[in-house]
């Protein structure tokens, strides 16, 4: 009893010494003027912002995210002969591949999971294979 509270109160006093130093949000705007009017290249400015930096890690985590995927060999399907035919065929595919991405994104234990589920399947199956030979 005397070593759990005497764990609550050195956490609770961490996160106060922690959490005293923060200050509130705060916002820093630029000092930006508008360039001459025979300028024909404006630099952006020297810094980077809330959003640049939030879009540059949800941009690589989406493209990361969809390139390392390498799901199953699609069945053959008839050759099209319009283009409706091409896009029907091809949005099936992208739906899957969209699908496995925000399992990826939001879920990678399940992916994890999934591959040793698929590896033990694949050594059962070799073992009981040989067996049987």
């Amino acid at each position: 009893m005397a070593v759990t509270l005497l764990h609550l109160l050195s956490s609770i006093l961490s996160c106060a010494l922690l959490l005293g130093g923060c200050d509130a949000y705060s916002t820093f705007k630029p000092d930006c003027t508008l360039p001459p009017a025979g300028a024909n290249y404006v630099a952006g400015p020297n810094i980077r912002s809330t959003m640049t930096r939030l879009w540059n890690c949800l941009s690589i985590i989406l493209l990361c995210t969809w390139n390392i995927q390498h799901l199953n060999v699609p069945a053959i399907r008839p050759e099209a002969k319009s283009t409706l035919q091409i896009w029907w065929w091809v949005s099936p595919g992208s739906r899957t591949k969209v699908k496995w991405m925000l399992f990826t994104i939001f879920m990678p234990e399940f992916l994890v999971g999934k591959a040793l589920g698929e590896l033990m399947a694949a050594r059962w199956a070799r073992c009981q294979s040989l067996w049987d030979n």
